[in-house]
């Protein structure tokens, strides 16, 4: 999923993004048991080149289909 963030750091903006106060960014959702957080997130940190990535962990009650 494409979203935009207002960050601090325009040093890899592009001109658009300077203009606009937002950098473009992208948004993945993961649904996951709670025990495999720790080694995802670890994962996450070995291959995911970046210096601003945020993540957050909240409880899924159900998950199903429509």
């Amino acid at each position: 999923m494409e979203a935009e963030a207002h960050t601090g750091d325009f040093a890899d903006a592009s001109d658009a993004e300077r203009v606009r106060g937002r950098v473009d960014r992208r948004v993945l959702w993961l649904v996951i048991r709670a025990d495999m957080k720790d080694d995802v997130l670890r994962l996450m940190r070995e291959h995911v080149d970046s210096g601003d990535l945020h993540w957050w962990s909240e409880p899924v009650l159900e998950t199903g289909r429509l």
